[in-house]
């Protein structure tokens, strides 16, 4: 909450009506609405002590803030790999791989995105692989629309969590109210979702997309420069890193392609993050499951406590290696930031100019003669 200090009235001169309040707009949102809501609850009596004691601390072998702090620090060190851009590159590689062959190129996405889903559960996959996606189809003369790429990877992205008992808080609530073993979960989730991603892509391809202007046999890529191949790779997470690649974009034009293709093509990989991140990760879902199989049913360890310390050991080396790198992270933030002034700037003289062009007098005689 900001507490502002009370507002003197203004002076009798003055044509500015103040006075002692100050308007605060309260936010209604994912924050504030649940809340008000538990509150809202608690007052009519629908819910009392007991209610919110079982809904926080756990009841029947269900513990909440253990599958939420077991959610938010492995999520934390998901979307730190992803921050590395590791899965953009991987999906580049992919995309190499693939070639401008349509249908081979979609399985290719398919099933790489099955297989990193599988470990790191749907939510980096969707956060780093739509703007992936959506960049690749933007970026290709003959894909009219993007939604069969990314509605693909929604349902496989979604369908691959259900392996790992990790990969999705739905399965760790599960399993802990039926008191199942992460591995006796797993064993027999794998086979119903491997044949389920199987039956589902001809689906997808041949019968829900069987559409030229969305998976076309051939794909016609806009081809990168020698010199773009050349630069240097910019990290997005990085403030106006872009400089204005952003507004370029948003205006749909020639050189927004040519940045989007840069960035596809081009992308950025933080190898000494990613291997870290890649690293902890692997070592955080192995500890986790072999603790829970080596646990008996009456002596189970909560599984916060294995991703808990990792999360930490992954944000002091998040934080270690960004304050080791802040004069390059600030001097590439700096010039970015240069260059949307400058462009912004240079917009609004032209338009002041064009203004002023239209009010000039010779012009408004055109207008006339032209009226006339």
């Amino acid at each position: 909450m900001r507490l502002t200090p009370r507002r003197s009235r203004a002076p009798a001169e003055s044509h500015d009506k103040q006075g002692f309040f100050v308007k605060l707009n309260f936010p209604l949102n994912f924050v504030t609405a649940p809340i008000i809501a538990d509150l809202f609850l608690l007052a009519i009596l629908a819910i009392g002590r007991q209610e919110v004691h079982d809904g926080t601390i756990g009841a029947n072998n269900i513990a909440p803030y253990d599958i939420m702090i077991f959610f938010l620090t492995l999520a934390y060190i998901a979307i730190s790999v992803d921050a590395s851009g590791l899965i953009r590159y991987l999906a580049f590689k992919v995309l190499e791989r693939g070639g401008k062959v349509g249908h081979r190129l979609f399985f290719y996405l398919y099933a790489f995105f099955f297989g990193l889903g599988t470990f790191i559960g749907n939510d980096p996959i969707i956060l780093s692989g739509t703007a992936f996606l959506a960049y690749m189809t933007r970026v290709s003369s003959n894909i009219v629309h993007p939604r069969a790429w990314i509605h693909s990877q929604f349902a496989i992205a979604n369908i691959a969590s259900a392996i790992l008992v990790s990969s999705n808080p739905t399965n760790l609530v599960l399993a802990g109210a039926f008191q199942i073993k992460f591995i006796v979960y797993t064993a027999n989730m794998i086979v119903p979702v491997v044949v389920t991603a199987i039956v589902l892509f001809p689906f997808l391809l041949y019968i829900i997309f069987a559409d030229e202007s969305l998976i076309p046999l051939s794909i016609k890529m806009h081809e990168l420069s020698d010199e773009a191949k050349a630069k240097a790779p910019v990290n997005p997470n990085i403030p106006n890193a872009r400089g204005t690649a952003e507004e370029e974009e948003e205006a749909d034009n020639e050189q927004g392609k040519s940045l989007s293709l840069e960035e596809i093509m081009n992308p950025f990989l933080d190898k000494k993050g990613a291997a870290f991140g890649a690293l902890i990760m692997a070592a955080t879902l192995i500890a986790v499951l072999a603790l829970n199989a080596s646990s008996q049913n009456d002596d189970e360890h909560p599984v916060f406590w294995v991703t808990l310390p990792a999360a930490g050991i992954m944000f002091c080396w998040d934080v270690g290696f960004g304050w080791f790198h802040r004069h390059e992270t600030r001097e590439i933030a700096a010039k970015g930031r240069k260059e949307v002034e400058e462009a912004r700037a240079e917009k609004k003289e032209r338009k002041q100019e064009e203004e002023s062009a239209k009010s000039s007098p010779e012009m408004i005689g055109l207008d006339r003669s032209e009226q006339y």
